[in-house]
């Protein structure tokens, strides 16, 4: 069979999927053409773990689908998320991310079923320097992640945040193996010469957990490819520095770890409970009093604005300990309501002429105190929307290296 994989996955997870999808269907003997013109079935792995991305991906189905009707098959997170949304635009065939195991197999296996092929995804770094780079290449959509090599170490997370879309279509946790991590690694790094590495899961302080080791091992093992080696640590839940100070400590006295990204969401104490998120304000202090007494600074954060019940209040209580912990960057995201997720089911609903207000509110107090939001990246993220669609709808370079 003929296939074609549309890839609009926005975050860098998901190209481990991808990388999964194409592996798996090469092994069963089906050819990945270039172009959606020659194919029998075309996949489109879909991305909704925000509104803008979720639209996205509603648009792209809705307009490819109109001009390839039932040869269009729609994958990834989309399917569990907003399935009333997808309903409303394509009524074909789908594969929602919890059930692809037996789907895939039924529709395309021949040899091997899509369980034994688990590829460790591991990307080269593009760039030393994001800014000087764009300014050479305008044209181009590179973010901070490219600065570093990239390994993607797990899939799933096991944390119930009440707002979570993505838990709505993870499959179980798996920690991807810790041999295989290190020896792809080790490969990338000796041939680029580059010892900055970034770690990337869905739950990254849970590594290890169901197979017998935890992320410092990870970290160490890692570290002993060579002397420089350097981490920054994606989407890490702040309890992981409570869980593992004496580790940590340990890393920021040798330099090991360069960069973290610390997702607080809030720091109102009531916000943060009714997001179901493991700690609470006090814990976040010492997290952040933890960091400054190692000297460390480089460090981003998440917050999720319009939560349910969100007053004045806990923005402004949450504004303050971002300003008084002088957080260098802050990514600042409307909540999205997903609606089979707890927090659907919460009262106190804030509304989205008012979630806008406060966005913009907020943006201009965090930019007046000197730190970095996303609001600069706006035209930039609409941007990579419009190159990422354009890009997926030819696989002419992602073929060639599968034929490599």
């Amino acid at each position: 069979m003929k296939l074609f994989i549309k890839a609009l996955n926005s975050c860098v997870q998901r190209k481990q999927k991808i990388m999964q999808y194409r592996d798996y269907f090469l092994r069963n003997g089906h050819d990945i053409v270039a172009d959606m013109d020659d194919a029998d079935r075309i996949i489109i792995w879909t991305c909704a773990f925000r509104g803008d991305v979720r639209d996205n991906s509603l648009s792209e189905i809705r307009r490819v689908s109109s001009r390839y009707e039932d040869r269009v098959c729609v994958a990834g997170c989309l399917p569990d998320i907003a399935p009333d949304e997808l309903a409303a635009v394509f009524q074909g065939s789908t594969i929602p991310w919890k059930q692809e195991s037996a789907l895939m197999d039924r529709w395309f296996m021949t040899t091997t079923p899509l369980a034994r092929v688990q590829p460790v995804f591991v990307e080269e770094r593009i760039c030393a320097n994001t800014a000087e780079y764009l300014r050479e290449h305008p044209e181009s959509d590179v973010t901070f992640p490219d600065e570093f090599i990239k390994i993607v170490v797990s899939e799933g997370c096991l944390w119930n945040c009440s707002y979570c879309s993505e838990q709505l279509m993870f499959p179980p946790y798996r920690s991807f193996p810790l041999d295989e991590i290190f020896t792809r690694c080790r490969e990338l790094v000796e041939r680029q010469q580059t010892f900055d590495v970034m770690l990337l899961s869905d739950s990254l302080v849970d590594y290890g957990t169901d197979i017998g080791t935890h992320l410092p091992g990870l970290i160490r093992r890692l570290a002993s490819i060579h002397s420089c080696m350097a981490f920054a640590l994606n989407n890490f839940n702040p309890i992981g520095l409570l869980k593992f100070r004496d580790d940590f400590r340990g890393f920021f006295s040798k330099g090991t770890i360069k960069h973290l990204n610390i997702p607080i969401q809030s720091a109102s104490d009531k916000i943060l409970k009714a997001m179901n998120r493991p700690y609470s304000r006090a814990d976040l202090q010492k997290i952040f009093d933890f960091l400054s007494d190692q000297g460390f600074t480089w460090y981003d954060t998440h917050l999720i604005v319009g939560f349910p019940g969100e007053t004045e209040e806990d923005v402004e209580e949450t504004l303050e300990f971002v300003m008084r912990n002088k957080i260098r960057y802050v990514l600042l995201s409307e909540y999205m309501e997903a609606g089979r997720a707890a927090s659907a089911k919460l009262p106190g609903k804030v509304p989205h002429a008012l979630i806008q207000q406060r966005l913009s509110s907020m943006d201009g107090v965090l930019q007046q105190s000197g730190i970095i939001t996303n609001s600069s990246n706006s035209p930039r993220i609409q941007k990579r929307f419009e190159k990422m669609n354009r890009d997926s709808d030819t696989e002419r370079r992602h073929n060639e290296e599968l034929r490599s």
